[in-house]
């Protein structure tokens, strides 16, 4: 492959994955890291998703790991966001390759050998990090009113109470249009959004998106909230 189809095959799976997300969802969680959670909770599933986008919102760091079919092609994805700094380091697995890439600010590196070489990806990089901006910026557009307007729509999933990562979390379930009338994406495909949400809201700690013809089935874990390393530009070729 050669380095400009790379670039373009890492931006479209980038920007695909990160729009599932966008479309599902619309839109300082202090100390918070892997575990907790609390007790059972005692909020109404729109008090507690309210209070959980708040705290993604404030998020200033996390890992995530994305895995699932988008638009029937395989997707595994996972590394580390540094939301405050703007820098992220994601394994991305998609199409029959693997791709890590090393955004600091608004430059990206691509490695296509596990991590033993980069290429700048120059001008090129811009849709990778404008996918990834979108993408870590989604709480920003969460409006808390829509919630409220449409509270009948989150029901309890089965089980209601699950631990993702360590975290006690309680399982919320909506239609994507449904949930998409919460934020301000307007997602219209027919399917169901899955969120489980720490039972204190703390955060959100898992969220499913299934659509009606299971042409999209992804599955997004967030943890080690504002907990992540350094991420630093690597020695790269240009």
């Amino acid at each position: 492959m050669s380095n400009s189809s790379k670039y373009r095959f890492l931006s479209l799976v980038v920007i695909a994955v990160m729009s599932i997300a966008l479309a599902a969802c619309g839109g300082d969680s202090g100390n918070n890291t892997t575990g907790g959670g609390g007790g059972a909770t005692t909020m109404s599933n729109a008090d507690l998703l309210k209070a959980a986008a708040a705290n993604m919102k404030a998020a200033k760091s996390y890992h995530i790991d994305v895995n699932g079919t988008a638009s029937g092609s395989a997707i595994v994805l996972g590394g580390d966001i540094d939301v405050a700094n703007n820098n992220s380091n994601l394994n991305i697995t998609a199409q029959g390759q693997n791709v890590q890439v090393i955004s600091v600010g608004s430059t990206s590196y691509l490695s296509t050998d596990s991590g033993k070489t980069f290429t700048n990806a120059g001008s090129a990089g811009a849709s990778i990090t404008s996918g990834m901006s979108q993408f870590t910026g989604m709480w920003n557009s969460f409006n808390s009113a829509d919630v409220d307007k449409s509270a009948s729509a989150l029901k309890d999933g089965s089980p209601a109470s699950e631990t993702i990562n360590g975290t006690n979390c309680h399982h919320m379930t909506a239609s994507t249009k449904d949930l998409a009338s919460l934020g301000s994406s307007g997602a219209t495909g027919d399917g169901t959004v899955d969120l489980w949400a720490a039972n204190d809201g703390s955060s959100i700690c898992q969220m499913k998106v299934l659509t009606t013809d299971k042409a999209t089935d992804v599955t997004f874990k967030w943890s080690k909230f504002n907990s992540v390393p350094a991420i630093t530009a690597p020695p790269a070729s240009n």
